[in-house]
């Protein structure tokens, strides 16, 4: 088995990745209310229709150690490549700065799980067209129903906007019981020592082909036991007034799902 470890491959000199990307840009203005809706929205996309029970979204919200932080010392080097190779974009310098100092102290993690849904299945093959490759992998395409509520992908962007680490940890039990978990990181392209350039994502993962780890994963303690989908969104950014904003959010959004039953909150 290979070791778990952050990758980022050769863009093959191709073009680079910069900060300004723009699905994440696209949620930047209102954050936390964005987040909230469109966690919420692919929730209720992938409802399991054989539960009767409505859709329940759980946001829980809490700190780690900076050593907790998988593979810590190697993200930070990373951070620091991603700081280096873009030295002449003052935007870029400032954003990894900031990032290279959340590891100084205490990290703010946002948890969002839901549950009466189906889980990400096909993370054991990766395959594309499945819920998992559609979440963790597919860029600008949807696999959802004609008549779901979210849009072609671009929701999924939400979460890294909250993140002063462009991170997000993805876990998850499916329908048949598999356990999986990757990690997510949408950065810059960056120079390794090999004189290569990389592209700007890259995951945490076991495998040179990016699949998902098949290991059920938690943060703060907590366990999953029925089918569902947990998305640890690290460094969060918006603390301030959350609970607030996340009821807000949910109210102007939702009102008319949880009034029929189809989706509820926890905080």
């Amino acid at each position: 088995m290979n070791e778990m470890h952050w990758r980022f491959v050769s863009n093959l000199n191709a073009g680079d990745d910069g900060l300004n990307d723009a699905g994440i840009e696209t949620f930047t203005a209102n954050m936390t209310y964005s987040l909230v809706r469109e966690t919420i929205q692919n929730a209720i996309d992938a409802k399991n229709k054989e539960n009767q029970n409505p859709v329940i979204v759980e946001f829980n919200d809490f700190y780690i150690k900076p050593t907790e932080f998988p593979n810590n010392q190697e993200f930070i080097e990373i951070l620091g490549k991603c700081l280096a190779s873009n030295k002449g974009d003052a935007t870029t310098v400032e954003f990894f700065e900031h990032a290279i100092s959340v590891f100084s102290q205490s990290i703010p993690v946002l948890r969002i799980s839901d549950y009466n849904t189906c889980g990400l299945e096909g993370a054991e093959s990766g395959l594309k067209g499945t819920k998992w490759h559609s979440l963790i992998k597919s860029s600008g395409s949807s696999n959802k129903e004609l008549n779901s509520g979210g849009s072609f992908g671009i929701g999924k962007s939400a979460t890294f906007s909250c993140s002063d680490l462009r991170t997000v940890l993805y876990a998850s039990k499916d329908s048949s019981g598999i356990d999986s978990y990757i990690g997510v990181s949408r950065l810059v392209s960056h120079e390794e020592e090999s004189g290569k350039w990389t592209v700007g994502k890259g995951y945490f993962t076991e495998s040179d082909k990016m699949n998902a780890i098949l290991e059920s994963f938690s943060l703060d303690g907590y366990i999953r036991n029925e089918p569902g989908t947990d998305m640890y969104v690290l460094g969060f950014s918006e603390l301030d007034n959350l609970k607030y904003n996340i009821i807000e959010s949910t109210i102007k959004n939702f009102i008319v799902s949880i009034w029929k039953e189809k989706t509820d909150s926890e905080i």
